[in-house]
């Protein structure tokens, strides 16, 4: 990527602990790390991101967001008011090049998405999801992170309903997967930025070891969504 003038689809509100707290110094290191980008770039020492796109925010959570932090990149896509569709039918051939997985899973019927969490035992994630069938109906499509590596092709087995993402796929943004009648079921995920707030039903599992990483790591998202979910 280096020298390339390219752009990033963002995926992962992780990425945006980079941010900083507006004020004058702030904004003044942002300018500068924005600028030696650019420099190096030029020399092919680094990347200089054309932009960054940002999937569908229907609730303008990181409109908010973006009215109090400032980012290290020179451009911010949002792709306001745009269901996710619309964005994936323009890239869809990309999508589909990447692998050969995407057109089958895509085109699967499913109602609720629920993501994995790396932090729960193959059990505690068991139990998380006999409990969203126990309150749900119509069929539930299963991504684990892409940076785990576990085997939860078990989970199938659960139900006829549950749907499991192909391990190829678990490294696509879940993102492409929320359709505009998808319903979330699970615990803070950037996800949730791309569903509607009457689609969006937050269910933390019983872990007191994930809640006190979650409290630590995730206090800006929920500061941002100011939400008692």
């Amino acid at each position: 990527m280096k020298g390339k003038n390219i752009s990033f689809i963002s995926e992962g509100f992780g990425i945006f602990n980079l941010g900083k707290k507006k004020s004058l110094i702030s904004m003044l290191k942002i300018k500068l790390i924005i600028f030696l980008k650019f420099c190096l770039s030029k020399f092919s020492l680094s990347y200089f991101p054309k932009e960054i796109i940002i999937f569908s925010d229907r609730n303008e959570w990181f409109t908010k967001y973006f009215n109090s932090f400032y980012l290290p990149y020179n451009k911010i896509v949002l792709k306001k008011n745009k269901i996710n569709e619309k964005f994936i039918n323009k890239y869809f051939e990309i999508f589909s090049n990447l692998s050969d997985d995407f057109l089958n899973f895509y085109n699967k019927e499913y109602k609720i998405f629920h993501p994995v969490l790396k932090r729960l035992t193959a059990n505690e994630t068991s139990k998380l999801l006999i409990k969203i069938l126990s309150i749900t109906d119509g069929k539930i499509l299963v991504k684990q992170h892409p940076s785990d590596y576990r085997d939860f092709s078990f989970l199938k087995y659960i139900s006829k309903r549950i749907i499991i993402l192909s391990d190829e796929l678990k490294l696509f943004p879940g993102e492409l997967f929320l359709k505009k009648e998808t319903i979330y079921y699970g615990e803070l995920s950037s996800l949730v930025l791309s569903i509607e707030e009457n689609k969006l039903y937050h269910i933390a599992p019983q872990n007191i070891k994930y809640k006190n990483w979650a409290e630590s790591t995730l206090y800006n998202f929920k500061e941002l969504i100011n939400k008692n979910l």
